[in-house]
């Protein structure tokens, strides 16, 4: 599920060769314009997390996952494989909630999540491990997963789905995984100014604010305040949890567990 505002885009157009296949779909939204061939929904003046409720809404809910991913994220297979097909052995095999993949040693933008972890994984080559946050351009949703963390009810960009990387932690730590076998390149740097202009945007810091007085009073909840207020500590909590069990078996998340850790 991609979204994004330019037409005829070369990553697009690859997106499109990748990920339709005889076993998962293409979907793009163009916030911009209603001009986009390759576009199957059109809105203006949305947010980011408005552009992926709309997004979840529209398409069919018979998939075990769902990508959102930014129209600038450029996939590669480690081993070859197809793009598509890479990432279905990957998510069968390790059956997460939550996640995503990798990024290429050297990557300028969007790979602030995984600084403190890339002398480590060099090292120590990890298929899948733990991780506690990262960035919104490539997400990956368990399908009872995304039932009960969407729609995003605070909207912007920034921190827009923190809420949804801190819930699936604190939940099952063993089931929001980073994945090496795909690897990401997010190519083209931009801004949010225009999104951050619109009435209904939040900046990151209200988000989390918004977020923090749904919490329910919990052990799991503790140090909830620290640890959303200071996104600079992801990174070192990545490094933390790297070497941390994870888990194959598959976790069907429910309204219940959400109860176990906030209002909604």
């Amino acid at each position: 599920m991609e979204q994004g505002k330019f037409i005829n885009e070369r990553l697009t157009i690859k997106h499109k060769e990748q990920f339709n296949t005889p076993f998962s779909d293409f979907y793009r939204l163009n916030w911009f314009t209603d001009a986009d061939p390759n576009a199957h929904f059109h809105a203006k003046g949305i947010t980011l997390s408005e552009g992926k409720n709309l997004l979840y809404e529209k398409v069919p809910k018979i998939y075990k996952y769902y990508i959102f991913i930014d129209d600038d994220i450029d996939f590669t297979s480690t081993d070859n494989t197809p793009v598509a097909e890479k990432i279905k052995e990957i998510l069968n095999m390790y059956n997460p909630l939550h996640g995503t993949f990798y990024r290429k040693i050297g990557a300028k933008w969007g790979a602030w999540h995984v600084t403190d972890i890339i002398k480590k994984h060099s090292l120590e080559q990890r298929e899948a491990w733990p991780v506690f946050g990262f960035d919104l351009d490539c997400d990956i949703y368990h399908w009872s997963y995304i039932r009960c963390i969407l729609p995003i009810r605070y909207h912007g960009c920034y921190k827009c789905l923190t809420y949804a990387q801190y819930i699936c932690y604190k939940l099952y730590p063993h089931k929001q995984l980073m994945f090496d076998g795909i690897r990401l390149a997010n190519t083209r740097q931009g801004n949010h100014i225009e999104e951050l202009s619109l009435s209904q945007a939040n900046n990151g810091n209200e988000v989390t604010r918004l977020f923090l007085k749904d919490l329910i009073p919990s052990p799991l909840n503790i140090n909830a305040h620290f640890i959303l207020n200071n996104t600079h500590m992801v990174p070192k909590l990545n490094l933390q949890i790297y070497k941390n069990n994870v888990s194959k078996d598959e976790v069907i998340f429910t309204k219940e567990d959400m109860k176990k850790i906030c209002t909604w």
